[in-house]
């Protein structure tokens, strides 16, 4: 859909290099400051360094401490607020994040994942 293609768009369109892919910070900032420009603008890039310390912090806390748990949470906190993991009109994220108390880091990831592509589905248009 158009949503999808203008996300893509962006990605292809970045300017500039991406940091080295030993810097994951770094690297995850890039590519939302390549896909979302006018957010990036917003936030600046303290403000979106600051995103992914606090999206870090959250994986660690809903033991999903691996480099897609934090860029899952990240992307979550930019596209709908930083406030998105408590945030009663999305509780969806709330029960992914009570999902398996003893599932593994990366299969509570995919919960949270899969719960949001079918939030995204119902919000955009095909």
């Amino acid at each position: 859909n158009e949503f999808v293609d203008l996300a893509a768009g962006r990605m292809l369109a970045g300017q500039g290099n991406p940091p080295p892919a030993t810097d994951f910070i770094g690297g995850l900032a890039f590519s939302m400051t390549q896909l979302y420009p006018e957010k990036a603008a917003y936030l600046g890039q303290d403000g979106i360094q600051a995103l992914i310390q606090r999206a870090a912090a959250a994986a660690k806390l809903h033991r999903m401490t691996t480099l897609s748990g934090v860029t899952t949470i990240a992307w979550l906190m930019l596209m709908l607020g930083s406030g998105v993991l408590e945030d009663p009109q999305f509780p969806w994220v709330t029960e992914a994040l009570r999902g398996p108390a003893d599932g593994a880091p990366e299969q509570r990831v995919e919960g949270l994942r899969a719960r949001a592509l079918v939030h995204l589905r119902r919000c955009v248009p095909a």
